[in-house]
């Protein structure tokens, strides 16, 4: 499925962190505004929680994006689930939580056309984070709706010899 982008004439649309100039980014409620637009890719980034838990954030602390202050490897799920992901945007999106891999591929079940584009961020638990996201896209059946993109040649590397997905970088 993710080949469609070779031999799609046109502009192909990826809402980057979901629809974040109007939301919290790598919120739900981002990737539900973007994808009820119509896009034809998300973009997301992956790290782990203490507990490890694949969860939706770009960042390696939770300082910026939430009302915490520390390493996202720090907390545990439980603890990740209890920040506050949307009033740093904006006091109206208070409440709204850091996503968990899971959460996301329920959301998607429901645009079974849109790809994938999977940050795993880079990090001394980044092959770890491998296997168990692709464990998640397995699950749901999503794997071949992706393209797996990571800053540290070595998690690449590993993405494409050790499951054959499709990472950039490689063809």
């Amino acid at each position: 499925m993710i080949e469609r982008i070779a031999n799609q004439p046109g502009i192909i649309v990826a809402a980057h962190r979901g629809y974040k100039s109007d939301y919290p980014e790598n919120t739900l409620l981002a990737f539900r505004k973007s994808l009820e637009l119509g896009v034809d890719m998300l973009e997301f980034d992956l790290r782990l929680s203490s507990d490890k838990a694949v969860m939706v954030l770009h960042d390696a602390t939770v300082d910026r994006t939430t009302n915490g202050s520390g390493k996202v490897g720090g907390f545990s799920l439980a603890e990740l689930k209890q920040l506050d992901a949307g009033s740093w945007f904006d006091p109206e999106f208070a409440g709204l939580d850091i996503p968990t891999l899971a959460e996301l591929c329920e959301l998607l079940r429901s645009y079974p056309d849109v790809l994938l584009n999977v940050e795993i961020k880079s990090n001394h638990d980044a092959m770890e984070a491998v296997d168990l996201t692709v464990a998640i896209l397995k699950e749901y059946g999503y794997l071949e709706r992706c393209v797996f993109a990571c800053f540290d040649a070595a998690v690449i590397a590993y993405l494409h010899d050790v499951y054959k997905l499709r990472t950039q970088g490689f063809p």
